[in-house]
C-alpha cells in the first residue's frame, strides 16, 4: 500500500511492505505536478510500488524493500536516470534517457541498488 502525504510544503511517499510492516519515507519532488521526477517501478509495465527520485537527488543505497526491486522506469523530459548494480554506485551501471521503459531488460530486472536522477 502506498499513501501520499503532504505536510505544508513537504511531500513524501510512505510505502509499507509485507509483514513485519516497515515504513520507508521517500522525499518527492516539491512540485510533483511538473513531472520532474524519475520514477522507478517495482514491476514491469509500471506496476507495483513507485519510487520517485527528484532531479539532483542520489540514493547511494536502496535499503529494505527497494534493493534489487526495479523492473520499469519513467524518466521525464531533459533528464537521465543513472542506476548501479550495487550500493554506492559500484558494480555495473547504466543510463536511461528521457522516456518510458516498460521493462528494464533481463540484465537489469531486480538488479538496481543505487540511482541518481540528473536533469538539465
Amino acid at each position: 500500500m502506498a499513501l501520499l502525504v503532504s505536510l505544508s510544503t513537504v511531500s513524501c511517499v510512505i510505502v509499507e511492505d509485507e509483514p513485519p510492516i516497515r515504513t520507508i519515507i521517500v522525499p518527492m519532488n516539491m512540485n510533483a505536478g511538473d513531472g520532474k521526477a524519475c520514477r522507478l517501478y517495482e514491476h514491469a509495465n509500471f506496476q507495483g510500488q513507485v519510487l520517485s527520485i527528484r532531479p539532483g537527488q542520489s540514493i547511494d543505497a536502496f535499503d529494505g524493500f527497494w534493493n534489487d526491486k526495479v523492473s520499469s522506469i519513467k524518466v521525464p523530459g531533459r533528464c537521465t536516470l543513472i542506476g548501479a548494480q550495487h550500493f554506492g554506485f559500484d558494480g555495473n551501471s547504466d543510463a536511461w534517457d528521457t522516456g518510458k521503459y516498460e521493462y528494464v531488460g533481463d540484465d537489469w530486472n531486480d538488479q538496481m541498488s543505487s540511482a541518481t536522477c540528473e536533469c538539465e
